[in-house]
């Protein structure tokens, strides 16, 4: 049985108190099936009531059965990924010199010859399909965008890390939607390093510190914000947005400006194939794609017979009807 040390409140698991937990979740299986998992806010409380212990924390039992299916696939490596070893039956533990254990704990991990530095750059200076393949972006665009991160919004090279390869990991990451482990095989760089360079990279363009004014909102920042030089033929004509005229309410969003819905259709090679605008934006996102689809008049691209339209919000389009910039308002896109 688990006991509990009150001063650091951490639970003092035992190799008996262990042993006991196993034999317990054994047990759920056994009346319950494999596939069904554990529900450890039941659980905890029938463990606790059955050996007469009560944990610190709510999540005790799911804590260390993590750390145990961590510490498991740490020991199958172990033991079949290296020869050499012998194994104690007696002990059910791997027999090795301390030596081993040494040299084992000491082995470099990314120790490939082709670091994340030369890979970007044979990605970039080579066949350009390859630079698509990996960033989803021309080469020339890829430095043009490493440039201007640079000189304009505070991304730098490290001693260890130039920005360029920074801007690779971010990139990468984006592109091909790869685990954090994935990255760091790819760049030959830890997780935590991974973890940092993504970070630095979505500073400079989000700026969250700087209260957003990164390169992501130079990038959506109207040019006209306030319709100086909207021309009079378009503010006098009732076919476009009304919020040039007094009929605004309707598009007033929850943030209480004006608003409009545009959804946009795209393919899997992010090239537009539909665009629906004009919904007030206290319109529901469903009602304009379903008014988009059921309408023949739309001209909707359905997708073939058997096939998917894969839906997502994606921004939103403001407006002060004359008074201020872009916010964040009520908008609709989708992804075909």
């Amino acid at each position: 049985m688990a006991t509990s040390n009150a001063t650091s409140k951490k639970e003092n698991w035992t190799d008996q108190s262990v042993l006991t937990l196993c034999n317990f979740l054994i047990q759920h299986q056994n009346n319950n099936g494999r596939n069904k998992g554990y529900p450890w806010s039941q659980l905890q409380p029938e463990y606790e009531k059955l050996h007469n212990h009560k944990f610190n924390s709510k999540q005790a039992l799911k804590s260390k059965y993590d750390t145990m299916r961590k510490q498991y696939t740490l020991w199958k490596q172990l033991k079949h990924g290296d020869t050499g070893l012998g194994w104690d039956a007696s002990t059910g533990a791997l027999a090795c010199s301390s030596e081993w254990w040494d040299k084992k704990i000491k082995e470099p991990c990314m120790t490939s010859s082709q670091t994340g530095e030369a890979w970007i750059k044979e990605v970039l200076s080579g066949n350009l399909i390859r630079c698509v393949n990996a960033f989803r972006m021309h080469p020339n665009v890829f430095l043009k965008l490493c440039e201007e991160l640079e000189s304009s919004y505070g991304l730098k090279s490290s001693d260890k890390m130039l920005a360029v390869e920074k801007l690779g990991i971010f990139v990468y990451t984006l592109a091909l939607g790869v685990s954090n482990r994935d990255v760091g095989e790819r760049f030959q760089r830890s997780g935590e390093t991974i973890s940092r360079a993504f970070h630095e990279v979505l500073e400079a363009i989000t700026a969250i510190s700087k209260g957003f004014h990164g390169l992501a909102r130079e990038m959506i920042k109207p040019r006209d914000p306030t319709f100086q030089s909207t021309p009079h033929q378009i503010i006098s004509d009732k076919r476009y947005m009304p919020y040039f005229k007094a009929e605004q309410i309707p598009y007033i969003g929850r943030k209480g400006i004006p608003t409009f819905n545009v959804m946009a259709v795209c393919d899997f090679d992010l090239c537009f194939t539909f665009i629906s605008v004009g919904w007030e934006g206290s319109a529901h996102d469903t009602r304009v794609f379903l008014h988009a689809i059921n309408n023949p008049s739309m001209n909707f691209p359905k997708p073939p017979e058997g096939g998917r339209v894969v839906v997502m919000v994606v921004g939103s389009v403001a407006s002060s009807g004359g008074g201020g910039g872009f916010g964040g308002g009520s908008a609709g896109g989708g992804g075909g």
